[in-house]
């Protein structure tokens, strides 16, 4: 097996040869995958358990399973060949006129508001082509290799700038089957009468939402409490109770008669739909490109002016979710 003389790095065959083995368990499904033979992937293991000076799996009776060390092994070794792959893509992708720009979104946002617009993006911009993954509240740029994230936030993080893109602006609804004739009773009796669901991550939006109001009902049942929007929106189609949701997700279901909105105040929450990324990189062009489209398409309801983390005690990128306003 060839490797470096200055570096106890072994051949990426022999690497690529042990992940596969030990994903699939099969030297066969290895070898047809790496269109080699089986025996020439037996040996870059046999080479590679060489190098280390320890056994990766166990062999008894034609049947292959990882040990210990093995399972380490692969589990340390994957996000680096990932990461090798990504690099060696991305390049690639420049050499084409093209950069990768790495970007994370709420699941729900993403899907219902950013990804039906993406195609105009494209249309103005074919350099530009965007990677996307999903995360809830603020992801960690590092270990998910991010240029830029959507976040549901207050505030960016330390060392990072943000420019406000959308407002997460909730309407109180409730399935059309749950009210005689369709029509919910007026006044604030509606949220008396039946269970008020919650998104986890914005769990004091109703006392807000009544705050705002300027009214408060009477006795009012909590109903039940929801990770994402998406989820929340099922559950209030199914008729389980009532939520506050925004008109992004649910213009559709208000035009059709599917849900009914029950008042006709809006609700604005403190923290909003915010692209997030390292000030280092804020010159970048890329980044520019899409922080103006995002903006366009938006309405650019914040005028698109850049904030910043105003406090050495904001909590890094890669912290809990749970520590910062989240959405979906």
């Amino acid at each position: 097996m060839k490797f470096s003389a200055n570096r106890q790095i072994p051949s990426t065959t022999a690497l690529l040869s042990f992940e596969l083995v030990a994903r699939t368990l099969s030297v066969t499904q290895a070898a047809s995958e790496m269109c080699l033979s089986p025996g020439a992937v037996s040996r870059q293991i046999a080479e590679l358990e060489e190098f280390l000076g320890i056994r990766l799996f166990n062999r008894a009776r034609q049947r292959l399973t990882l040990n210990a060390n093995g399972q380490e092994y692969a589990t340390r070794i994957r996000p680096l060949l990932a990461q090798l792959e990504d690099a060696t893509l991305n390049m690639r992708s420049q050499r084409a006129g093209k950069r990768h720009f790495r970007l994370s979104v709420p699941a729900t946002f993403g899907n219902r508001w950013l990804l039906p617009r993406l195609s105009e993006l494209y249309a103005k911009h074919p350099g530009a082509m965007l990677d996307i993954s999903t995360c809830i509240g603020i992801p960690d740029f590092q270990a998910m290799r991010l240029d830029a994230a959507l976040c549901y936030c207050l505030e960016p993080p330390a060392g990072f700038e943000a420019t406000r893109i959308y407002p997460l602006r909730l309407l109180a609804v409730g399935a059309r089957q749950l009210f005689k004739n369709g029509k919910p009773p007026g006044g604030l009796k509606v949220f008396e009468q039946f269970p008020l669901m919650e998104q986890s991550t914005i769990s004091d939006a109703w006392p807000n939402y009544f705050a705002s109001l300027g009214q408060t009902p009477g006795a009012v049942t909590r109903g039940a409490r929801f990770d994402l929007l998406s989820m929340g929106h099922e559950v209030t189609l199914a008729g389980l109770g009532l939520a506050l949701l925004p008109a992004y997700l649910i213009g559709e279901d208000l035009k059709s008669g599917r849900l009914v909105q029950l008042h006709p105040h809006e609700f604005d929450t403190a923290a909003s739909y915010q692209l997030i990324y390292p000030k280092q990189h804020a010159d970048d062009p890329t980044l520019g490109i899409l922080r103006d489209w995002l903006l366009e398409i938006s309405g650019d309801q914040f005028s698109g002016r850049p904030t910043a983390a105003t406090s050495a005690e904001a909590a890094p990128a890669s912290s809990s979710p749970r520590r910062r306003a989240r959405g979906s």
